[in-house]
């Protein structure tokens, strides 16, 4: 957003950029990086001196005997740029002064003008509409830079539960997300144990904002007090309540800004809420006891007679009042919350349901009470939670769908898959050998855990011996198998097979939701469309983020990274990576982090720097897990000795990491591994890629990379490059072109040009495979020129505009054509490259 501003002030057309925001959304801040960039003069209207000639400008010159002289010196005085805090509250001498310089040749004002809910101040209308005036609207946070700004705010660490309690309280606002953070730190409500950020409590309110509130409220009528706390009690109330004075209150909050009302479509009519969440919590707060329990009661019983209760409402109320609420009013609750997406709702309901359910109702509580846990990033307190409801059951078949999900949570969100085996020895104990549910439910748990320990043989094996599908399989424990065994297959390099799991899987959901998206994402890129498999993945990680998820965005921004890895964009990989690094820092999942990192050191090496020695140690710093997909980490080191110069320490790295692969069959990283050595150019590969059966067009492709290679055939380098291309992997088809071009002479120029635009589809990347694109003779500058222009001109014309000759045009052309591989103006990019 600043690159645009300073842009428009560079626009000869703009003579004043307006930004506009409701309050706390950073329009201050963005204005003092334009000033510090530009060096340009701050201007600040206040709103107590809107009533005072020229107090807004003053300041910028020396005092004056008279108005005229003091205006003639701001007019000479200030320079190209002047920057202007809240426009709309200047006096309006001040106001019209800025105008007049803006009018100006070569000088340009930049302004914050606050708005309330969008609605920008009648007094800049006029200013809006005019040619020269340019509106940047600065929106607020979304989740992701929410999360953002509250990890540069706490630097280390940060537990998923604060991330998703600022989201939820701060509603995007960075203004108030700073102040909450900071009130939090102040009061200890914040804490840093081992560089990790936990909250000890319930994040405070900012002081400023409940003296800033407290004093608005205290100025208003008594009938706008009392309509506030009646609105505090619920958060959002339909307007038909506000009766008698309350109606004349709501409208007085509503003229001061303190109230919007508008219709969500959810079938209430027009409800009204505050403009900010934390307004209803400072209001609530200077409720007195006894006051809150009559609001609270009479919202109950308004809430019991409307003509389609909310059960929710109805059950958070009845919470608040006195705690006791029937399991049969508590689980349609819970339903409703939990597809909310707020985890910190869903446990009220979670920890009452918990206390008084029993069978399917109780497995229900403790399903969404431990996803509400993990979510949070309380990882530990979820397994807890799970473990005594199973002390609870007795055997049946709520207490194996626990097992199986406390199975799935310790393996893929604590990366313990020895103590996920451990507990399904103990629960398999407590069932008779010969029931056939919890044999075959713990025999797909426990190939979960070889899964993710990367044993997909063993996995393999066992479903097969001990969990094979059967007529009337429970959906969800057939779901769990198909997905598991396609899990499996992909690590097996089985990438038809884990398709076609994948498809039993869906078959057999009940639920909307898609089935295991970050396990689809990461087989259709295996499988050869990364395109696909990006586009999934990045889906998921939006879910997630929305949801506050961080297991589920670390996996998410993986799988991402590999997907924009086979497409060979350095640029996105990278991006995805950091992503990745991040959240699985923050949800502790070693295993995930040393993938990220592997990404990370493959996307710098491609990109044509050298690897960052600080990926590289911390990769080697990360300890625990089991290491799915181990076998491709010494890719991150073979990538950094490229970089370095170091070739033999690079190709010793990858021959062990190969013979590894080989030994403990791990065929998915073999074939990967073998493409990037091919990719570091090394030769004589075929024989070992051919022996992967991985049958895939990703693989057919390999294989025939690897051919072309050995024999230095152009024929079939070219097969393997339509191959990628056909697939979506631009880098990998120009590797394959460059190289066939070597072996074509008189084709040369043609193959580096289509090489040299397959690789800036995708940033350019720069690999061993590549080094000739930029062997290739560069344009000349007039070349350029002439070939820019060839595209929408006769040779005539570019002659008339260059003032030279034509035949001169046409030699510089030919020339260009030649270098550029190609033989015809409609093959000219719109902007040549090198």
């Amino acid at each position: 957003m600043l690159e645009r501003i300073l842009g428009l002030i560079d626009d000869p057309a703009v003579r004043f950029v307006v930004i506009t925001g409701d309050p706390g959304v950073g329009k201050s801040f963005l204005l003092d990086r334009v000033a510090a960039v530009r060096a340009a003069p701050r201007v600040w209207g206040v709103r107590a001196l809107a009533e005072v000639p020229l107090s807004a400008l003053a300041h910028l010159v020396a005092p004056a005997s008279t108005r005229i002289e003091l205006i003639r010196r701001l007019l000479c005085t200030v320079g190209p740029v002047i920057c202007v805090d809240d426009f709309n509250d200047c006096d309006p001498l001040s106001q019209s002064l800025i105008e007049r310089m803006a009018a100006e040749p070569e000088r340009t004002v930049v302004a914050t003008v606050r708005t309330e809910r969008g609605l920008t101040p009648d007094v800049i209308e006029p200013l809006l509409g005019r040619a020269g005036t340019r509106v940047v609207a600065v929106p607020e946070l979304t989740r992701e830079e929410s999360d953002e700004l509250v990890r540069s705010e706490l630097p280390g660490d940060v537990s998923a539960s604060i991330l998703d309690e600022v989201w939820h309280r701060a509603a995007g606002n960075p203004l108030f997300t700073v102040q909450m953070l900071r009130s939090a730190q102040d009061d200890g409500a914040l804490a840093a144990q081992a560089g990790r950020w936990s909250s000890t409590g319930r994040l405070p309110v900012p002081r400023s904002l409940r003296q800033i509130l407290a004093t608005r409220l205290d100025a208003l009528p008594a009938d706008a007090r009392d309509a506030a706390e009646f609105l505090a009690g619920l958060g959002r109330v339909p307007v038909g309540r506000f009766t008698s004075d309350r109606a004349v209150g709501l409208q007085t909050l509503l003229t001061n800004g303190l109230v919007t009302i508008e219709d969500r479509g959810d079938g209430r009519g027009a409800s009204a809420g505050f403009t900010h969440p934390l307004f209803a919590e400072t209001v609530w707060e200077r409720t007195d006891l006894l006051r809150r329990r009559e609001i609270l009661t009479e919202h109950l019983a308004a809430e019991h007679a409307a003509p389609a209760p909310d059960a929710a409402r109805i059950a958070v109320l009845s919470l608040d009042l006195d705690g006791r609420v029937a399991p049969s009013e508590l689980m349609p609750a819970l339903r409703l919350a939990a597809g909310g997406l707020n985890a910190s709702v869903v446990l009220r309901f979670t920890t009452a349901a918990i206390a008084r359910a029993k069978g399917d109702d109780l497995e229900e509580a403790v399903r969404a009470e431990a996803g509400a846990l993990v979510q949070l990033g309380r990882v530990d307190e979820a397994f807890e939670v799970i473990r005594a409801a199973l002390r609870r059951l007795r055997p049946s078949r709520a207490a194996v769908r626990l097992t199986l999900l406390l199975s799935e949570l310790m393996v893929w969100a604590g990366g313990d898959q020895p103590g996920a085996a451990r507990v399904l020895r103990e629960q398999r104990r407590r069932y008779p050998s010969w029931v056939r549910l919890p044999r075959a439910a713990f025999a797909v748990a426990e190939a979960d855990g070889l899964v993710y320990a990367g044993q997909h043989t063993e996995a393999l094996e066992l479903l097969e011996r001990r969990a094979r599908p059967w007529d009337g399989m429970d959906p969800e424990l057939a779901v769990a198998r198909a997905t598991v065994r396609s899990h499996a297959l992909a690590q097996a390099g089985e990438i038809a097979e884990a398709m076609a799991s994948l498809a039993v899987a869906d078959a057999a959901s009940t639920s909307e939701v898609e089935v295991a998206p970050v396990l689809r994402s990461l087989v259709m890129t295996l499988w050869g469309a990364p395109g696909d498999g990006e586009r999934i993945a990045i889906e998921a990680h939006r879910v997630a983020w929305d949801a506050g998820f961080v297991q589920g965005q670390a996996f998410a921004a993986l799988a991402a990274a590999v997907a924009a890895e086979h497409r060979g964009d350095p640029s996105a990989t990278l991006q995805w990576a950091d992503r990745s690094a991040t959240a699985a820092e923050a949800a502790r999942m070693p295993d995930v982090l040393r993938l990220a990192l592997l990404r990370s050191s493959i996307a710098q090496a491609t990109s044509g720097r050298r690897v960052d020695p600080a990926t590289t140690a911390r990769l080697d710093a990360v300890t625990g897990g089991v290491g799915f997909f181990r076998h491709q980490v010494p890719l991150a080191h073979a990538w950094a000795s490229m970089t370095d110069g170091d070739l033999d320490a690079a190709h010793r790295i990858m021959a062990m990491a190969v013979d590894d692969a080989q030994r403990d069959r791990a065929v998915g990283s073999l074939g990967l591994l073998l493409h990037h050595w091919m990719r570091m150019g090394r030769i004589g590969l075929a024989d070992a890629l051919a022996a992967v059966p991985l049958g895939s067009p990703l693989a057919d492709a390999r294989l025939a990379l690897a051919r072309g290679l050995d024999a230095g055939d152009p024929v079939v380098l070219l097969d393997a490059a339509e191959q990628f291309e056909r697939h979506g992997m631009p880098t990998f088809a120009a590797e394959a072109i460059a190289v066939a071009a070597r072996y074509r002479p008189d084709d040369r120029a043609r193959l580096l040009a289509r090489a040299r635009s397959l690789a800036a589809s995708v940033g350019s990347p720069s690999t061993p495979l590549l080094t000739e694109l930029s062997e290739a003779a560069p344009l000349t500058r007039r070349e350029r020129q002439i070939a820019e222009l060839a595209r929408d001109h006769r040779s005539a014309e570019i002659a008339a505009i260059l003032h030279l000759s034509v035949r001169t045009v046409e030699n510089h052309l030919a020339r260009a054509f030649k270098k550029l591989g190609i033989s015809s103006r409609a093959e000219l990019p719109s902007q040549s490259d090198d």
